[in-house]
This record gives structure tokens, C-alpha cells and sequence, in this order.
């Protein structure tokens, strides 16, 4: 018996190194990310895409792909805060999330970009909103400027904000040309695999 554990204790020793998670390459830091669902119209929550989606990357690095491995959801069945994604091997916490409007301009100075609004889906209407601006091309505004938006035409009169609207901030009116989920995201280095535990113990039955 007393020689039997050692033996033991080594096997057990090997059992937790080979449950450790995988050394994995050093993890990129996207910030902002975001999925396109296809929906015209932001819904009150995103639905969790399948493994294999890819996610466009929107900070720090302009259009990098990522695609989805695992993913984690905090038990509410959507994408929210507290999610866990893995991306390149490397997981990330979901820290917020938002509806992404991507715009170009329809009169006034010309130009396209992408913006977070500070309140998702408000039920009043977008204006007087704050928007923080992700990503512009030949319009005056860069990475996390503020705008104000001042106008608002609800194309198709549903009371929400979506795809085919038009809106103003900055002097200048824009085409809402899609609608996509953002997550902001910060790398976890935890191992967040649910089944660790089960693992090991079938290794002594």
C-alpha cells in the first residue's frame, strides 16, 4: 500500500498537467468585434452565432477575420456580458454589447463609417443619443469621437432605428446601410472548459 502512493500521487500529478489547458499562441487583443446576423432591424438580444462564425474585428486593428471556436454563454441563451468566446484558439470575456450601425453619407460631406450608440435600442428614437464612432472613411470624425445625432427619418415608420433610415449629426445626413452585433472583449486567461473535472476522474475508474 505505502508504495502505491507515491505511484499515486504521480499519476496524479500527470492527470492535472494533461487537463491544463494548452499552451496557446499569445493572444491578439481585439477590442471591438462584431457579427453580421442579416437583420435589417437590431433585435432586443442576439441570438448566439454557431461555431464557425466569423467576426469582423473593428479596433484595434481595422477588418481583421476571426473565426469562432467555443463559446460560453452565462445560462441566458444570448450574447450578453460574461459570455466567454474563443477566437484563434485564445479565449476572450465578453465585456459589453451593442448594436453596430454602419452608415454612409446621403447629403452633406461624403463619407462611411460604423458607430456604437450609447443606448441600444432606445425606445424614443435615436436623437439626442451619443454615438462613439469605430471607424470612418472621409468623414471628420475618427476612433472614439463622440457625435450627437440631431435627426432622424424612420424610413419604414416602425419607431426603431434599422436599416434604410436616415440620420444626422455633424451638419450631415446618413444612409443606415446595415445593423451588426458588437461585443467588446478582453482576453481571459482562465480555463473555462466546463468538463476538466469529468475528464480526470475517468482516468482512475
Amino acid at each position: 500500500m505505502m508504495r502505491s502512493l507515491p505511484l499515486f500521487a504521480a499519476l496524479l500529478l500527470l492527470a492535472f498537467a494533461l487537463a491544463a489547458p494548452a499552451a496557446a499562441q499569445p493572444a491578439p487583443d481585439p477590442q471591438n468585434l462584431d457579427h453580421d446576423f442579416g437583420m435589417p432591424t437590431p433585435p432586443p438580444q442576439w441570438p448566439i452565432p454557431p461555431v464557425g462564425a466569423a467576426w469582423h474585428e473593428m479596433y484595434p486593428t481595422w477588418c481583421v477575420q476571426h473565426v469562432q471556436g467555443d463559446y460560453q454563454d452565462n445560462g441566458d441563451g444570448v450574447v450578453s456580458i460574461c459570455d466567454n468566446i474563443q477566437l484563434g484558439g485564445n479565449w476572450y470575456h465578453v465585456d459589453d454589447v451593442y448594436p453596430t450601425y454602419f452608415f454612409s453619407g446621403v447629403a452633406g460631406p461624403a463619407g462611411s463609417g460604423v458607430a456604437d450608440p450609447s443606448i441600444p435600442n432606445p425606445p424614443e428614437g435615436p436623437v439626442g443619443d451619443v454615438w462613439h464612432i469605430l471607424h470612418g472613411d472621409d468623414i471628420p470624425f475618427g476612433y472614439c469621437d463622440e457625435v450627437v445625432i440631431d435627426g432622424w427619418e424612420d424610413s419604414n415608420g416602425n419607431g426603431t432605428l434599422d436599416v434604410c433610415d436616415n440620420i444626422s449629426f455633424g451638419g450631415a445626413w446618413y444612409h443606415i446601410d446595415a445593423v451588426h452585433c458588437d461585443i467588446t472583449v478582453t482576453p481571459n486567461p482562465t480555463d473555462v472548459r466546463k468538463d476538466s473535472w469529468g475528464w480526470l476522474k475517468n482516468l482512475f475508474k
